[in-house]
Order: structure tokens, then sequence, then C-alpha cells
């Protein structure tokens, strides 16, 4: 074998070596660096408190910020779920708004951690700005209500072409809460 060929099986069998190592280091210097960046946050999480009057002051500082922004529109969880006047309510509106395609039904009740839940779907068919009242008026009650669905569609002529005389459909399907839980209160003096 030539000096040559010696020199080239030689170059390649370094340029070889050296392109493995490099191939295994350069990962190994990646995850290096990523468990380090894991670590360092895992620290700054371990040093955050997580009990005692630091998390309460913290939190009850939190929640006085947060009644604040609230203002008005904090709404109530009845003890009683008054579904009754509820619908009384809703049924006087929708009379006032003049919408007399309705539908209004309500599910069973559900148990929740924070309160008693029932599922309730209103239907209302009529011109937009009347079932755009009903609706502002439905989400502005005086309890808290969650809404799950919410579909507005125009209404569909019988040749299957839309309505030219504006009116529209609404569904809503609500959960309407009632009977809360007792949640622990944290005393104004943060104790």
């Amino acid at each position: 074998m030539s000096q040559h060929a010696r020199t080239a099986l030689f170059g390649g069998w370094l340029l070889l070596v050296g392109v493995g190592t490099i191939g295994a280091i350069v990962p190994a210097i990646k995850e290096g660096q990523r468990i380090d960046q894991d670590l360092a946050l895992k620290r700054i999480e371990a040093a955050r408190p997580v009990g005692g009057p630091e998390v309460m002051n913290t939190l009850t500082d939190k929640l006085t910020e947060l009644r604040k922004l609230s203002g008005d529109r904090m709404r109530t969880i009845p003890q009683e779920s008054n579904i009754a006047d509820l619908m009384g309510v809703l049924a006087d509106e929708l009379n006032r708004l003049g919408l007399e395609d309705r539908e209004v039904t309500t599910g069973m009740p559900q148990s929740l951690d924070e309160a008693e839940s029932m599922p309730m779907s209103v239907k209302v068919t009529g011109s937009f700005p009347a079932v755009f009242e009903a609706v502002r008026h439905i989400e502005q009650l005086d309890r808290l209500l969650r809404v799950q669905k919410f579909k507005v569609a125009i209404e569909r002529s019988h040749r299957g072409s839309a309505s030219r005389d504006g009116v529209v459909s609404a569904e809503l399907l609500i959960d309407v809460f009632y009977a809360p839980r007792a949640v622990a209160t944290v005393q104004e003096d943060g104790q």
C-alpha cells in the first residue's frame, strides 16, 4: 500500500471517528443544557411558599383586587333554585319583546362541588332585535348562569332559501346555579 493510500485511509478513519464523536457529544451537551434549565425552573418553583401566612396574604390580596374589578358584575348564587320564578321573569320579558314562538325547558339537576346546577334550554324565534334583547336579558339576570351553548340561525322559507323578513332563531343551553356550598373564607385580618 502506498504512502498516499495509507494517509487517505488514516484521514478517513480520523474523519469517521471525529464525526461519530461530535454526533454523540452534541446531543449530550444539548440534553445537559435542557436538564440544567429544568433544574433551574424546579429550584425557582421550590423556593415559592406553598402554605402559611405569606400565601394566605397573597391570595387575600388577589381576591380583594378581583372583587374590586368585578364591581356590580358579580352574580349571586341563590340558596333556593327558584326555577319557577326564573321562568316567570323570562316569560314576562319574552312577552314584552313579542317573542311568542318560544320553548323553555329544564333538565335534571346536577350536584357540583361548588353548587347545584339545573340545565335550561331556551329557544326563541322572532325579529333579530327582539331575539338579541332576549339573549341580553338572559345574560344579565341577577343570578349566576353559565352559557353552555349558543346558536343563532336565520329562519328558512318553505323553499329552503333564507327568509327575507329578518326572522332569526336562537337557542341557548344554560346552567342555572343554586344552593352554593360553604367555602372556607379568609377573615379580613388574613388569618
